[in-house]
């Protein structure tokens, strides 16, 4: 097997050492979500988190009331 040169071994070290993070990101998404999807989240579900917050921040005089 031939020696390799110092730069090719620089080079390939540093695509390792920048690939491995997203492989294990890759993997982490993959295996909460079932798919290799990385999108933003839909209108109806957006519309759902505004509500929510909107609710939140409506009724935050209440949250010392034990009722």
């Amino acid at each position: 097997m031939p020696a390799l040169r110092i730069r090719t071994f620089t080079v390939l070290c540093f695509f390792f050492i920048l690939s491995l993070p997203w492989i294990f990101y890759v993997t982490a998404h993959f295996i909460e979500t079932k798919t290799f999807r990385f999108s933003t989240p839909d209108e109806n579900l957006q519309r759902h988190v505004t509500e929510t917050i909107h609710t939140i921040e409506t009724n935050a005089d209440n949250w010392t009331d034990a009722n």
